[in-house]
């Protein structure tokens, strides 16, 4: 979709705002077309990309950090589109971050380079939110 906004799954009209509780925008440090904001994922702060973030988003990343919680193994499902791969690099470097010693290193597998490549993009997403558009007194 050309007219469709990076980020935004196909299908959706315009996005839901999430209610205070769950994220707050954070002024930009280095852009001012920042739309990042920092979600509070069941006490982690998670730096997420986008200006907005689904419900079926903020639910895929407590049932990943409440697995990660309990050091249990998960399997989480959720259709084509739907934001998963950003849901699993923003929480998985929040929790990394905020737990060092837990979560030492991140190894995500894939069948081809293409979609390696297309993971490595959203990564660069988080991490430029994380480090360069929200305040470092955030963290």
């Amino acid at each position: 979709d050309a007219g469709r906004p990076a980020g935004r799954p196909a299908g959706r009209d315009s996005p839901r705002q999430p209610s205070a509780a769950v994220g707050r925008r954070l002024p930009s440090t280095s852009s001012p077309t920042c739309h990042a904001m920092l979600l509070d994922i069941d006490g982690l702060d998670v730096a997420w990309p986008f200006d907005y973030v689904y419900p079926e988003q903020y639910a895929y990343m407590l049932a990943l950090k409440r697995s990660l919680d309990a050091k249990g193994a998960c399997t989480l499902e959720c259709p084509t589109g739907c934001g998963k791969t950003v849901c699993l690099l923003a929480l998985l470097l929040a929790y990394q971050r905020a737990r060092p010693d837990d979560v030492t290193k991140v190894v995500y597998c894939s069948r081809t380079v293409g979609e390696i490549e297309k993971v490595l993009d959203e990564a660069k997403l988080v991490v430029r939110a994380r480090d360069d558009e929200l305040p470092r007194r955030a963290w």
